[in-house]
């Protein structure tokens, strides 16, 4: 009896010790949008120490690729697993992380204001999350990170909102010159015309010029970037590498604070699952300022 007793003592410890090592996953919550006009999900990531704690959390914005949804980064990311081992190790800042549904927006208000994603994001949701949870509401606990079209919103943001965060992670943005964009353009289905207006004998839309990520890299106040952080990574077999690669050059030749990663791999989620740990990690960095 006694022993069926201490092995039930040591059960139940067992048990509780790997529950406080998973953080809480709420999938698909409901968020009904004015900016949108419309109900839209997200995804939210508590850290394992977030119901037993008192304390505020950096917020980290993850978004999801072209195609895809908020529970992406989740299923076949599995950035909650990978949340979890790096908090456990110390190698990834208890953290927050928001994974909303940007459906084929691109990150952006496109250019006749009929899919106001940017006002969502900013107006809407980081202050939701503020409100609701317990964040450390000041740009220098806000971060962003994304896979291809959300590497290219991340990158957005943060060029264009350096007040609202301090750091970004961009994995196989979809960073693209001029060029490759009239390619894009004549491509039905990536929603370019719909999101930067119509492509018309051969010349690139306004929206487009004024929102193209190495555009707005090259004209960014250098000083509203002094004391952020972006990191860069990208395969060497991925069809996006030419425009990260000009990024890096641009970010370096006008001295703007970046780190850049080319790895074996191509636009796949076996590289995105081994990248998110270490841009986690970077954006953990940012928030302690190393």
């Amino acid at each position: 009896m006694f022993r069926f007793f201490v092995s039930l003592v040591l059960l139940f410890a067992a048990t509780t010790l790997s529950a406080q090592d998973h953080g809480k996953v709420m999938e698909s919550v409901k968020f009904q949008s004015a900016a949108l006009n419309q109900s839209t999900e997200i995804t939210i990531y508590l850290p394992p120490d977030y119901q037993s704690s008192e304390r505020n959390y950096p917020v980290v914005y993850l978004l999801h690729g072209y195609s895809d949804d908020e529970t992406a980064w989740l299923q076949n990311g599995e950035v909650a697993r990978i949340a979890d081992e790096g908090i456990k190790n110390g190698t990834i800042p208890p953290m927050i992380i928001v994974m909303p549904d940007g459906k084929i927006n691109w990150y952006i208000n496109n250019y006749n204001n009929t899919q106001k994603y940017e006002d969502y994001l900013i107006s809407e949701l980081v202050p939701y999350i503020d409100k609701n949870y317990r964040t450390r509401p000041s740009y220098k606990f806000r971060a962003l990170a994304g896979l291809s079209m959300g590497g290219y919103g991340s990158l957005y943001h943060l060029l264009k909102h350096p007040d609202m965060f301090i750091a970004c992670a961009a994995l196989s943005a979809a960073v693209i010159t001029d060029q490759q964009a009239s390619y894009w353009f004549q491509n039905p289905g990536l929603n370019f015309i719909e999101t930067y207006g119509e492509y018309k004998n051969n010349n690139l839309p306004k929206t487009w010029k004024e929102n193209n990520i190495l555009t707005m890299a090259e004209n960014v106040n250098k000083e509203s970037l002094n004391n952020h952080f972006i990191w860069l990574d990208c395969g060497d077999d991925d069809f996006l590498i030419e425009g990260n690669f000009y990024l890096a050059m641009l970010l370096r030749n006008r001295g703007i604070n970046f780190e850049f990663r080319m790895r074996d791999g191509a636009h796949t989620w076996t590289y995105w699952r081994e990248g998110i740990g270490p841009g986690l990690e970077y954006l953990g960095k940012a928030f302690k300022r190393l």
